[in-house]
């Protein structure tokens, strides 16, 4: 939403972007009244020229019509699976996670709180979305160190990228990237075999 474009006779504006890796905006599109992004996702994105590049988006945006728009513009994508679409979560949230090896572990102290990560990706070609080649779990676990109080947090994503594509380093820096940023599409450049930070994450 626009900051201070609410009034007694109006709602706010709502806005969806798209922005590169440094944070700056490509196009962006206003959203309509009493609407979602959803239908924003195409009209924005034909703007840009797709081809070779790494989309992540909010989850609202793992949409099947969206997911079959990026595959045939040339690009792949990064994209959160939560219980709005309770098959496609529960598809991926029943894998056997457990017995999948650890991919990559970072840990963080920022913020009053100490942080590990931990993300795990597997190779899994039925996923009921359009071009998914991996399922991705990620596991947070927090301390706040002024209460020690520690949380658990567990996302699921998929991803257009086969394992030959990327890898786990590059998938865990482009979720943590996209996670800075709400309500936004983030567009990467990427080259073959590997994707490059170059663009949005």
């Amino acid at each position: 939403m626009v900051r201070g474009s609410r009034s007694a006779t109006a709602a706010a504006i709502q806005l969806l972007a798209a922005m590169d890796h440094l944070g700056v905006v490509l196009p962006q599109r206003q959203v309509a009244s009493k609407s979602n992004g959803i239908p924003s996702f195409a009209p924005l994105l034909d703007r840009l020229g797709l081809e070779n590049t790494v989309v992540t988006a909010d989850a609202l945006h793992i949409q099947h019509d969206h997911g079959a728009y990026l595959v045939s513009r040339g690009a792949h994508y990064v994209a959160v699976a939560k219980k709005n679409h309770p098959g496609l979560y529960a598809q991926v949230g029943k894998l056997p996670w457990r017995d999948i090896p650890f991919g990559r572990r970072t840990r963080d102290h920022a913020h009053q709180r100490d942080e590990i990560r931990r993300l795990k990706a597997t190779a899994f070609s039925h996923l009921d979305h359009p071009g998914a080649r991996q399922a991705i779990q990620v596991v947070r676990w927090r301390r706040d160190l002024s209460t020690g109080k520690p949380t658990i947090e567990r996302v699921y994503l998929i991803t257009s990228l086969s394992v030959f594509d990327t890898t786990c380093t590059e998938l865990a820096a482009w979720i943590r990237g996209h996670w800075g940023i709400e309500n936004l599409l983030h567009v990467r450049d990427r080259t073959v075999p590997r994707v490059r930070l170059q663009g949005a994450g």
